[in-house]
C-alpha cells in the first residue's frame, strides 16, 4: 500500500496568499485552517510521490516555512 506524506506547516499571515498561490500553481494538494494564533495560518500539504515531495520542498525553502513531516498508509 503506498504511503501518503503529510507536511504540516505554519505560515506567517502576510505570506499566506503567495504561499497558497505557489502550491496551487504546482498542483499540490493542501488544506489550510485558521488558528487562534493571529500571526500565522496552519497548512497541511499532502504528497503521494517523490516528485511532489521535491516540489513541496522547493516551495518550503522559497517561503522559509517551518514544517514537520508525518507519514501514513494511504487508505481512503
Amino acid at each position: 500500500m503506498p504511503n501518503l506524506w503529510i507536511v504540516k506547516t505554519v505560515v506567517k499571515i502576510d505570506r499566506i496568499k503567495d504561499y497558497k498561490a505557489a502550491l496551487n500553481e504546482a498542483g499540490i494538494k493542501y488544506i489550510s485552517y485558521q488558528t487562534t494564533w493571529d500571526e500565522c495560518t496552519a497548512v497541511d500539504i499532502f504528497s503521494e510521490t517523490r516528485a511532489e515531495s521535491k516540489t513541496i520542498k522547493k516551495i518550503l525553502e522559497q517561503f522559509n516555512v517551518k514544517y514537520s513531516i508525518h507519514t501514513s498508509h494511504k487508505k481512503l
